[in-house]
C-alpha cells in the first residue's frame, strides 16, 4: 500500500501504483507555478483578444473608485485599480494579469482541500489537473471578469471551513470570516456557501473536531464576514438601493429596475427551457468531467469514513448555489455561469473517483471497458483541446474564412465578443475627426461604451443611453452624475453638441438629436444589427428612464 507524505495513515484509495509519484506535494506546486508563468507569458506576448465588454466596464469602474457599484461590490474595481497603476504602460495585460494569480490560488486551495478531505495527495494533484482542464475556468484564467477572484475566495473558504470543522484549527475560523467578507465584495452569491457549511455542521456534528472555544470563534467568523457588507450597504443606502432593484429586476418582479412580468397582477409564467438551458449550460462550464463528479456524489461510493465525509462536505459546498438558481429558473432565465462556484466542487470529487477507480482496476482487466476511465480519458483530451484552441480562436476564424465558410458558420467562433473593439474605436475616432472638437460618443449598451472609453485616444468620457432606449435598463453610467443623462448639469454640458452614437436604430436616436444619419457598421464589428450614426445637435432626454429589460451590467 502507498502512504502519502502528507497523511501517514494508509488511504483506502492507495491500493495500487497509480500516480505514486504524485504522493509528494511538489508535483502540485510545480504544476501551479508552470501554468501561472505560462498564462502570464501568454497574456503579455501572445493574447490576440481585445477587452471584452465586461472587462472594459470593470476597468471603467476602476477609474472611479467607490464603496460599491450598481450591480457588483467594489472588489473587482479595487483590484483593477491596483493592477493598472502597477503596470500603467502594459495595456490589456495590466487589466488581465490578476486573473492567472487568482486561478493559481484557486488551484492550490482545491488541491489542498482534496488532499485533506480524502487523505491522499495524489487526489490533490489530480484535482489541480482537472481544475485546469475545466473550460469555464480556462476562460476565466485568461480574461479578468468577476469569476476568478470570486472562485479564489470560494475555494479558500471551503478549505478553511474544512480545517475549522475537522482539524480543530481555531485560526481557520477567523480566516474563513475574512475570506467570506472579501468574496462578498467581489460577488454577493458567496453567501450561498454558508448554507452548505451549516449543513455540514448539523449533518456531521458527530464527526466534528472543533477547537476549544469554537462557539466564540464561529461568532467572530460571522462578525468578520459581515464586514464585507459594510461598503456595499453604505453605498446602496446613499443611492436608494440600486443593487436591490437590479437583482429584483433580473426576476422581473415588483420593485426591480425592469418592467414587472411576474406577480403584481401580471400573473406567473414558466418556460421549461429556462431550467433545461441552465442545466445544459453546466456541461459547458465543466465538460464531461461533470459526469464523473456526479457519479462521485452517489452515497456509498466511498468505503471509508473519511472518504464519505469528504464527499458530503465538498458536495454540499456546491449544492446550495445550484439549488438556488434552479429555483430562479422557475421564475426567469438564469445565465448558465451564475452557478460557476458550484463547479469548484467538480474537480476534487472527480479526482477522488478517478484515483479510486485506477487503483481498483487491476492489470488483468485493464483491457475491459471502464466508464470512469473512459470519461477520464475523454475529459483529458477535450480539456487539453479546449485549452489550446481558446488561446488562438482568431486562427480558427481565419481558417474558416480561408476555406470560404459562410458567416453563419464563422459565427460559431465567438470572435465578435473577443476582438474588434480597437478597430471600432479607430473608426469612431475617424468619424469624430469630421465633427467639431467638442463632439462626444454615446452608445446603447454599457459594454460598448466602456470599450470605446478604453480604446479611443485619450480615453475620453463616453455616455450610455441604455436606460432611455428600447426598454433598456439602468447601468453604472446612470449612477455617476457626470455620465447620468438625466442629471441637469450633464444635460447642459452636452446640449447642442454633435456625437457619434452606436447601436440601436435611427428611430431610437432621433428624439435625442436634431438630426441623425446612419453610417453603417463600424470596422471590426462582427455583430449584426449594431450600426453607428452621426448625430447632430443633442437635445436632451424626451422621456424618463423606462427601466426595461436590457443586459446585465
Amino acid at each position: 500500500m502507498i502512504a502519502t507524505s502528507l497523511h501517514p495513515e494508509h488511504s483506502r484509495f492507495a491500493l495500487g501504483p497509480s500516480l505514486a509519484w504524485a504522493s509528494a506535494g511538489l508535483p502540485t506546486v510545480a504544476l501551479v507555478v508552470v501554468l501561472l508563468v505560462a498564462r502570464l507569458a501568454y497574456l503579455a506576448f501572445w493574447c490576440p483578444y481585445t477587452l471584452i465588454e465586461d472587462e472594459g466596464h470593470y476597468w471603467e469602474w476602476s477609474r472611479h473608485l467607490d464603496w460599491s457599484y450598481y450591480s457588483k461590490g467594489p472588489g473587482v474595481a479595487w483590484t483593477l485599480w491596483l493592477t493598472t497603476h502597477a503596470f500603467p504602460a502594459l495595456g490589456e495585460f495590466s487589466i488581465r494579469c490578476a486573473a492567472p494569480f487568482f486561478h493559481a490560488i484557486t488551484t492550490l486551495a482545491l488541491a489542498t482541500l482534496a488532499s485533506d478531505a480524502f487523505k491522499d495527495r495524489r487526489i490533490g494533484f489530480l484535482t489541480a489537473v482537472i481544475f485546469n482542464l475545466l473550460p469555464g475556468f480556462q476562460i476565466a484564467g485568461m480574461l479578468f471578469v468577476i469569476d476568478m477572484p470570486y472562485a479564489a475566495c470560494w475555494s479558500l473558504a471551503m478549505l478553511l471551513a474544512y480545517r475549522a470543522f475537522f482539524a480543530g484549527a481555531g485560526i481557520s475560523w477567523l480566516a474563513l470570516g475574512a475570506v467570506l467578507a472579501l468574496g462578498f465584495i467581489y460577488k454577493y452569491t458567496i453567501i450561498l456557501l454558508i448554507p452548505g457549511l451549516a449543513h455540514t455542521l448539523f449533518w456531521d456534528r458527530d464527526r466534528l473536531v472543533l477547537a476549544r472555544g469554537w462557539r466564540f470563534l464561529a461568532a467572530a467568523c460571522l462578525f468578520i464576514a459581515c464586514i464585507g457588507l459594510v461598503p456595499v450597504g453604505i453605498w446602496n443606502a446613499q443611492h436608494d438601493w440600486p443593487t436591490i432593484k437590479h437583482l429584483l429586476g433580473h426576476l422581473g418582479v415588483e420593485g426591480g429596475d425592469t418592467p414587472v412580468v411576474q406577480g403584481a397582477g401580471k400573473g406567473w409564467s414558466y418556460n421549461p427551457m429556462w431550467t433545461l438551458d441552465f442545466l445544459i449550460a453546466q456541461f459547458g462550464i465543466s465538460g464531461p468531467i461533470l459526469l464523473l463528479a456526479l457519479a462521485a456524489c452517489r452515497p456509498g461510493t466511498w468505503n471509508t469514513p473519511h472518504g464519505e465525509l469528504g464527499r458530503r462536505f465538498i458536495l454540499w459546498c456546491g449544492a446550495p448555489i445550484v439549488i438556488f438558481y434552479l429555483l430562479v429558473s422557475l421564475v426567469t432565465e438564469p445565465e448558465g455561469n451564475w452557478s460557476i462556484a458550484a463547479h469548484l466542487s467538480v474537480a476534487p470529487l472527480a479526482a477522488a473517483l478517478v484515483v479510486q477507480t485506477l487503483d481498483r482496476v487491476s492489470i488483468q482487466i485493464v483491457a475491459r471497458f471502464n466508464p470512469v476511465r473512459f470519461l477520464w480519458h475523454l475529459s483529458m483530451i477535450l480539456g487539453v483541446l479546449a485549452g489550446v484552441v481558446m488561446l488562438r480562436l482568431d486562427w480558427i476564424d481565419r481558417g474558416l474564412e480561408a476555406v470560404g465558410a459562410s458567416d453563419s458558420v464563422r459565427r460559431i467562433v465567438p470572435m465578435s465578443r473577443l476582438s474588434g473593439a480597437d478597430l471600432q474605436a479607430a473608426h469612431v475616432s475617424r468619424l469624430l475627426a469630421d465633427l467639431p472638437s467638442n463632439a462626444f460618443v454615446m452608445t446603447k449598451h454599457y459594454g460598448r461604451a466602456s470599450q470605446m472609453a478604453y480604446y479611443l485616444p485619450s480615453q475620453p468620457r463616453v455616455y450610455c443611453a441604455s436606460a432611455y432606449l428600447d426598454n433598456g435598463r439602468r447601468t453604472q453610467y446612470d449612477v455617476w452624475h457626470f455620465t447620468d443623462l438625466s442629471n441637469q448639469a450633464t444635460a447642459r454640458e452636452l446640449l447642442g453638441r454633435d456625437a457619434v452614437v452606436m447601436g440601436g436604430t435611427l428611430s431610437d436616436w432621433q428624439p435625442l438629436f436634431n438630426s441623425v444619419r446612419e453610417v453603417g457598421t463600424l470596422d471590426g464589428d462582427r455583430k449584426r444589427g449594431r450600426p453607428a450614426f452621426i448625430a447632430l445637435g443633442y437635445k436632451g432626454l424626451p422621456i424618463p428612464p423606462s427601466g426595461g429589460s436590457g443586459a446585465n451590467p
